[in-house]
């Protein structure tokens, strides 16, 4: 089986808003990877990303899981050559579940 690819938000839980469970996050950046044989750079600019998705925010997924989404990714935009964003948690058990965790500093990606 081959190995799964993947990247992390990094949270900033220092600012996290616990009445709008919300968290600012970094959501890549041009840090290499090293992906198999071969280093991943990712482009930074408003020529290389298509910022039109983002406009009425991004689906905040766990796992990558597009079945089961648990928030909003909001005000998406680059910021020192790197994608940023608001991360807004939804009301459903799985996104509260991932919320308190998040709060707890149980995830911190």
């Amino acid at each position: 089986m081959p190995h799964a690819l993947t990247r992390a938000a990094v949270l900033d839980r220092a600012k996290a808003d616990g009445t709008q469970r919300t968290v600012p996050a970094s959501l890549s950046s041009e840090t290499p990877v090293k992906r198999g044989y071969e280093v991943e750079i990712l482009r930074h600019d408003l020529a290389s990303i298509d910022m039109t998705r983002a406009i009425d925010g991004l689906p905040l997924l766990f796992n990558h899981d597009r079945a089961e989404p648990i928030g909003v990714v909001e005000n998406v935009r680059l910021e020192n050559r790197r994608l940023v964003g608001m991360l807004r948690f939804g009301m459903s058990a799985k996104a509260t579940e991932v919320w308190n965790d998040v709060q707890s500093g149980v995830l911190k990606h």
